[in-house]
């Protein structure tokens, strides 16, 4: 989403070979929050959206199935912790898409790199209002924007958040559980004393 929360914005795209002349038609493409498009409908019911080949006209983008040789997509809403930012769409061409951990774990993968620049547009953003901040509040935030930042893997970046919730919100017991066939699993437990672990093993 723009800054003035008027529309969304493309701000970065990646297109398979036979798509690529369309590229610059795409790039910084702008969706008006009054538009029927199904990234707006994402963003604004705060949901994600699978769409396969035959619901396409129900959603009205029959036409961009057909032009781009679509059989799935897949729109999802992106989150800072705070609020919602923007959306995620990706699509398929030779096979129908399933909601499942895989997607869930190629979504996180994909989502990274945009959520480390929102993060750092939001950071240019409090930097500019910081005396409009708790200064404590916006250093423990800077602070935990480039720990983030300097991590790649998922099990290390599941640990900065679990343990920031801990200290930011005074929690005893913090867990991150994702979406495997349609089961919650837990990818990390994190307590604030020792003491809670048995409760984390019930």
């Amino acid at each position: 989403a723009r800054d003035d929360h008027q529309c969304l914005e493309c701000v970065h795209l990646h297109l398979p070979p036979m798509l690529l002349e369309m590229k610059d038609n795409y790039r910084r493409i702008k969706h008006s929050f009054t538009d029927d498009d199904v990234n707006v409908l994402a963003f604004k019911q705060n949901r994600p959206i699978l769409i396969h080949r035959e619901d396409a006209q129900r959603y009205g983008i029959d036409y961009r199935f057909d032009r781009w040789s679509i059989s799935s997509m897949l729109i999802y809403p992106l989150t800072n912790g705070e609020e919602i930012i923007g959306t995620l769409m990706g699509f398929t061409s030779d096979r129908q898409l399933n909601f499942d951990s895989k997607v869930l774990n190629a979504i996180v993968i994909w989502s990274f790199p945009i959520l480390k620049r929102c993060i750092q547009q939001q950071l240019q953003r409090e930097k500019r209002n910081q005396e409009k901040l708790n200064i404590p509040r916006f250093h423990n935030f800077l602070e935990v924007s480039n720990r983030i930042n300097a991590l790649s893997d998922l099990e290390s970046i599941y640990s900065v958040i679990t343990q920031e919730v801990l200290h930011t919100y005074d929690f005893d017991l913090a867990s991150i559980l994702m979406l495997e066939n349609s089961r919650l699993v837990v990818k990390k437990h994190d307590v604030r004393n020792d003491k809670h672990w048995p409760i984390m093993q019930r």
